[in-house]
């Protein structure tokens, strides 16, 4: 790739609050045709941003922009139960993690369609972790405007719907793209992940 490093941007900007929500971007370069929404900014969106940097400095990447969401709390206690309230699109039981309240994740798809709807016409990417994970696939599931999906150590299995329908989608749509990372250590979580999207026809994720 042709790419003068000298456009490369460092730093992301400050966030921005948006009621429970907080936003902050990094765009590693100027004319950005790509981006990549990063959910869980107070987990993952340092080392996003670092990698990111890194790819496009050595060439790898054309610039790309990241929209890093977050909630911006003060602590891991209250970003814990944000994460359980607005990542989970209904109600399930999820006191075995400590979390009490869940299903606002309603509130989230419709502050992410208004960032999304506003900037069509770019190839856009949603990046997940763990519970974040689950919430992602089912943004990539119910708007069009993500083609691609990326999923780090995500709990399908907490709602195995949205994984067979997950599996349903990349069968019919070969054009999208899924992309699933788990440690080799959580062998428990990939079993886990394994039968909820197992389909009863066609091939696996």
């Amino acid at each position: 790739m042709d790419f003068d490093t000298s456009m490369i941007n460092l730093k992301a900007t400050n966030r921005v609050r948006h009621g429970s929500f907080s936003i902050r971007r990094y765009a590693s370069g100027k004319e950005v045709r790509r981006r990549i929404l990063v959910l869980d900014d107070d987990l993952i969106g340092d080392a996003a941003i670092c990698a990111l940097r890194a790819r496009t400095i050595d060439g790898t990447l054309n610039p790309v922009e990241l929209i890093l969401l977050g909630f911006d709390v003060e602590d891991y206690e209250k970003l814990h139960a944000c994460r359980g309230e607005f990542y989970t699109n209904r109600e399930f039981d999820l006191s075995f993690y400590g979390i009490v309240k869940t299903g606002g994740g309603k509130e989230l798809q419709e502050f992410i369609g208004n960032i999304f709807k506003a900037g069509e016409g770019c190839d856009n990417s949603v990046l997940g972790y763990s519970l974040s994970g689950l919430f992602a696939a089912s943004l990539f599931l119910e708007n069009d405007y993500f083609d691609r999906l990326g999923l780090i150590s995500p709990v399908l299995w907490v709602d195995p719907d949205v994984g067979r329908s997950l599996q349903e989608a990349v069968f019919m749509q070969p054009e999208k793209t899924v992309f699933l990372a788990a440690g080799e250590m959580e062998e428990e979580l990939i079993r886990k992940n394994t039968e909820a999207i197992k389909p009863e026809n066609g091939p696996a994720i």
